[in-house]
């Protein structure tokens, strides 16, 4: 999972519920982790594990780098009371959480990092992130229904997972809303503020979350299903890879995929990057330069303007390498029509841009970037940037070395 040498040592609360024993299955495949205890109540040690099961966290005489919680929530206070003892990190999937435990979790985060989700499926909380760019432009024409359906021994309903996705919907929405959950009434209209929420029970179903906005004539679907619970274990284990290596704090899913998506894409092609240094900062005279490119059939890209006193700017911006020659007799023309409007074309460049949607919510992506071209003594010459975009204009030359830097950074 990680690639690296250091395994992370594991307790797991619930090792002997339906969870726990699919997580220490799958912990069994990985190297980067190693169980080295169990916590249950109700449950002794199987001869076939390696580790102990203790009835009590704070029996544990095992060090570890982080607990990972599938039990039920009436234990969850006393939990965290003895992994702040031990200043363990702590992974909480156990689902049926109130308000009052999500207050104590909080509280606590503020003593050792504690990561809470109630559904531990990286697509699930992908989910989430589509929900609310759904809901911020859909929202306020079209009316949302979530349904949720699991097996018929799941004990809390509407699911965790459902409830967490109706607030995402409630707060991505810029109008009042209400959750209804069901519809027992008759002769009653649906609401233009409501939020449907409905709840499916039976056979083995693992779990599947339906986010339906329908509209006048269209209808969008936005679909989860899991097939097993060994997903829910990989992204607990994800989970407990991120936490165990921060400091105190309250941690989402949210957070994991932002880490895996910070960089997801990555591209490239040989562009020339046209500069002028100092021209006149009257109204119209940057219009004047791109007008002369679009009239020769000149694409500009990556434009930056920066004002140098009140009088004068500076501009640059690139355009492909194959309008070199265009561009050449055209900044001869507008040298000659204006001899302020001095330009230089400068060659054998490239420009990488990378992307990803995790850059919209983590910080410090650019300074990492950034600091990997330090790293390697290369020069960005032009920069530009988006909530989910960095481009930047390198020498040609060294356009592989960046490339494998970066892939290497971000798994890519």
């Amino acid at each position: 999972m990680r690639g690296g040498t250091m395994m992370i040592r594991t307790i797991i609360n619930g090792c002997n519920g339906k969870m726990g024993r699919t997580l220490i299955e799958t912990i069994a495949s990985d190297d980067d982790f190693m169980v080295v205890a169990g916590v249950d109540p109700f449950g002794e040690t199987p001869a076939e594990w390696s580790f102990h099961v203790y009835k009590k966290l704070d029996d544990v005489k095992e060090d570890a780098d982080v607990l990972i919680d599938f039990s039920r929530a009436e234990g969850l206070r006393d939990l965290l009371e003895a992994a702040k003892r031990k200043k363990l990190a702590v992974v909480v999937a156990t689902t049926g959480l109130t308000g009052e435990h999500l207050d104590y979790i909080r509280e606590s985060a503020e003593e050792i990092p504690i990561l809470q989700a109630a559904n531990m499926s990286l697509g699930i909380n992908l989910l989430k992130v589509l929900v609310r760019q759904a809901a911020s432009v859909l929202g306020k024409a079209f009316d949302i229904e979530i349904i949720e359906k699991h097996h018929k021994t799941k004990r809390d309903s509407p699911s965790g997972t459902a409830l967490a996705l109706a607030d995402v919907l409630k707060a991505s929405i810029d109008r009042p809303s209400e959750f209804v959950y069901g519809r027992h009434e008759k002769d009653k209209l649906r609401g233009d503020a409501e939020i449907g929420i409905h709840a499916v029970r039976g056979g083995n179903i693992v779990g599947e979350h339906d986010i339906i906005f329908a509209g006048k004539d269209e209808r969008l679907n936005l679909s989860h299903a899991a097939y097993s619970k060994a997903l829910f274990a990989i992204g607990a284990l994800q989970s407990a890879e991120y936490v165990a290596r921060k400091g105190p704090g309250f941690y989402h899913m949210e957070d994991v995929i932002a880490e895996k998506s910070t960089i997801t894409n990555l591209y490239t092609g040989d562009e020339a990057l046209i500069s002028f240094k100092r021209i006149p900062s009257a109204l119209g005279t940057s219009h004047d330069i791109f007008k002369a490119f679009s009239s020769a059939g000149v694409n500009i890209d990556m434009i930056s303007q920066t004002v140098t006193d009140e009088d004068f700017h500076s501009l640059s911006f690139t355009i492909d390498n194959k309008d070199e020659e265009k561009a050449e007799v055209l900044l001869e023309e507008l040298r000659t029509e204006d001899e302020r409007l001095d330009g230089t074309l400068f060659s054998g460049l490239c420009k990488i841009t990378v992307e990803g949607i995790g850059m919209e919510t983590q910080s410090g992506v650019a300074t990492a970037v950034f600091g990997m071209l330090y790293e390697l003594g290369v020069e960005s010459k032009s920069v530009t940037t988006s909530e989910t975009k960095i481009s930047f204009i390198i020498d040609s030359a060294a356009r592989d070395r960046v490339i494998r830097q970066v892939r290497e950074r971000y798994g890519l």
